[in-house]
């Protein structure tokens, strides 16, 4: 946890000193066995150990995200997705 917290520190004073972004923190993934062992086994960590402490993180860590989204995009393609993709990275909306 420690770890990171300063490592999200650093990322939010490089974020706004070089982007001019704020970034807000969601939280963090704390290492997990498990996920070295889905790698072995080439399996996603969400299908081969959906109940893992890093499983689980994600998992709130994605909700927290899908939160911040105001409404679903019903576009198609490549210039809906490259819209979507822009409203979801703070800063990018601006440059469509």
């Amino acid at each position: 946890e420690a770890e990171a917290r300063d490592i999200s520190r650093k990322m939010t004073f490089a974020s706004r000193r070089f982007l001019h972004k704020e970034l807000d923190v969601l939280g963090h993934i704390d290492e997990d066995p498990a996920v070295a062992r889905s790698i072995r086994q080439q399996e996603p960590l969400m299908v081969y150990a959906p109940r893992s402490r890093a499983a689980l993180q994600i998992a709130s860590l994605a909700e927290k995200l899908a939160g911040r989204v105001e409404e679903p995009v019903r576009e198609s393609g490549t210039q809906g997705f490259f819209r979507r993709l822009r409203r979801l990275i703070p800063g990018l909306e601006s440059r469509a």
